[in-house]
């Protein structure tokens, strides 16, 4: 299953650089190959994206998950509707 109702975008490494994340799918592959942080939110996160994939969890449980991730690394994140 991937959503598509939410977009996230996510600040990476550098002020200014920012990275639309579509999907859960792109959301997985973000986490898991180009996450800065291996510990903390960031495995609830990954878990939440696989839920979500095997239609074990909502879209939003993934959505909050990757933001408090987000956070916790320190990354500026901006949610869109639509």
């Amino acid at each position: 299953m991937i959503c598509k109702c939410t977009r996230v975008r996510i600040e990476l490494e550098r002020l200014g650089n920012h990275k639309v994340v579509p999907d859960t799918d792109a959301a997985a592959r973000l986490l898991v190959f180009d996450w800065p942080r291996e510990e903390g939110h960031v495995a609830q996160a990954k878990a939440a994206c696989f839920a979500v994939r095997k239609g074990a969890a909502e879209p939003d449980t993934e959505r909050d998950a990757f933001v408090a991730a987000a956070a916790e690394a320190y990354r500026s994140v901006r949610i869109s509707r639509g």
